[in-house]
């Protein structure tokens, strides 16, 4: 009985405590509704799946006229301590985008001062669509994918915006490591890229989204109505953007929707392609170290087909036709 009422007593002091940080989040997210709007109420608060870089929160508010549902962004301690100044960045990226016409959340607000939440936060608009991991037809998901990259590659760049690419990735391949992961054969790809690079400029640079795989697309009615997280945007060649969706619609997909992809793409763009297998080499390093967190989010996106061992096994098909098909270059 006494080991009874214990572990009672540590449940309802467990569920205490629980309440009140989720009574304590709400407050927080009740100031940011009256920063904004001294006369509307919180109404509710839903944690959004799908974020690594940032926690997103749907905030449901309101007066006695009207409701209406806004989107708060706060990116990781771990991106954070990356970049300080990643939330302002993403910012100023996304009305750079919302007036180039791209379908992007409305940046509606940013608070670096650190008075409601420590770290820097943004107020977004909420887009009507959902993410999806496990499409019916997949081609045509394939070739929907490339033409929203087409366009998106299509806004003029602002090199005092955007970062460019080659630097980052002349810093990325300079960098001295001291574990490799060894899974994905990583010495082995980062040696032949140091090898091939730098490489003879054939393409101009490009507007790029920097992470565009399926979890930063949102669908609705068939049709693409959205695309969110812009914090990895820069100025680079468009072969390392299509490589990096590549190998997600291997996983995801497999060869066919990968090739459908990638064909739809070079077949209505101008670029020269030469290359695409050395971006494929710098795109297969994304993963290292991390495979396992990436099948974690695969289950917890719904796809609990996807274990690690089948990121392995896509890994090597994807590094494979890389490295076959650089040696012919």
């Amino acid at each position: 009985m006494k080991d009874h009422l214990k572990a009672t007593t540590t449940r309802n002091e467990r569920s205490r405590v629980n309440r009140s940080r989720l009574m304590s989040a709400d407050r927080k997210f009740a100031q940011v509704i009256t920063s904004l709007d001294p006369a509307a109420r919180l109404i509710e608060t839903r944690k959004l799946s799908g974020g690594i870089s940032a926690e997103m929160t749907a905030i449901r508010y309101g007066d006695s006229q009207s409701e209406s549902t806004i989107i708060v962004r706060r990116h990781s301690e771990k991106s954070f301590a990356e970049n300080p100044d990643i939330a302002e960045f993403e910012f100023k990226v996304l009305q750079f985008m919302q007036q180039a016409g791209l379908p992007v959340p409305h940046p509606y607000h940013l608070d670096v001062t650190g008075k409601i939440f420590k770290r820097p936060y943004a107020v977004l608009s909420l887009i009507d669509g959902d993410a999806v991991y496990a499409p019916d037809d997949k081609n045509q998901f394939a070739e929907k994918l490339a033409e929203m990259l087409l366009v998106i590659h299509a806004v003029d760049g602002d090199s005092d915006l955007l970062p460019d690419q080659k630097k980052r990735l002349d810093k990325d391949l300079a960098k001295i490591k001291e574990k490799w992961d060894h899974t994905i054969d990583e010495e082995t790809i980062r040696n032949k890229l140091k090898e091939i690079w730098p490489l003879v400029k054939q393409n101009q640079s490009k507007v790029l989204h920097g992470d565009f795989w399926p979890g930063n697309v949102l669908w609705r009615d068939g049709e693409i109505s959205g695309v969110l997280d812009w914090e990895e945007s820069e100025l680079g060649d468009p072969l390392l953007e299509i490589a990096i969706t590549r190998f997600d619609l291997l996983c995801i997909c497999g060869q066919e929707c990968m090739d459908t992809f990638t064909r739809t793409y070079l077949n209505q763009s101008q670029i020269d392609a030469s290359n695409l297998p050395v971006y494929d080499l710098f795109a297969s390093l994304r993963p290292a170290g991390r495979l396992g967190e990436w099948a974690r989010g695969w289950r917890e996106l719904g796809r609990q087909d996807i274990v690690e061992q089948d990121l392995l096994d896509c890994h090597k098909i994807f590094r494979d036709q890389a490295f076959k098909s650089v040696s012919y270059t």
